[in-house]
């Protein structure tokens, strides 16, 4: 196995610049949430009080699922990165999508740069998070279908034209 530039024990820690781009980097998603939130945002989290890390778990979960059926379109013979290293990069690439004005396409070229960054080959990483993306949508395309099918057959007693 050949070894990947940077990946060392000692290039896994933290540095200090790390954690400060971290601490920047969740002091800026504070200040954002102070100034765009709501005060009934606020009082309804503080409402669920313990509770609040169960509502998370949801979008966790499905975001858990994603990052491993990722990790699956990797060709054999490139290394993919590990779960937590993906999931890590989901979440930059999900944060891009959501917060900057790119019709959710941002974060792409994100995820693409960071997974090349993490060792695997620039069209394995651009393929890579392409395919995921198609993945997703087709699933969430899948999803629709099924609801709207669902509600039609089961629970909408009127006919959809009239006439």
């Amino acid at each position: 196995m050949a070894s990947v530039p940077g990946d060392s024990a000692a290039s896994r820690r933290w540095s200090p610049g790390r954690w400060a781009r971290v601490g920047l980097g969740l002091l800026l998603l504070g200040g954002l949430a102070w100034e765009v939130g709501d005060p009934e945002m606020w009082r309804t989290l503080a409402g669920l009080g313990w509770r609040l890390p169960l509502v998370l778990v949801p979008y966790g979960l499905f975001c858990l699922v994603d990052v491993k059926a990722w990790q699956w379109v990797f060709p054999p013979g490139v290394t993919a990165p590990s779960v937590g290293h993906l999931y890590a990069i989901r979440l930059a690439g999900e944060s891009v999508n959501e917060l900057t004005p790119s019709a959710t396409v941002g974060g792409e070229p994100l995820k693409a740069f960071l997974v090349r960054d993490a060792g695997v080959p620039s069209a394995v990483a651009a393929a890579s998070v392409v395919v995921n993306r198609t993945a997703l949508t087709v699933g969430q395309v899948g999803l629709l279908v099924t609801g709207c099918a669902i509600y039609v057959l089961r629970w909408h007693r009127e006919p959809l034209w009239p006439g």
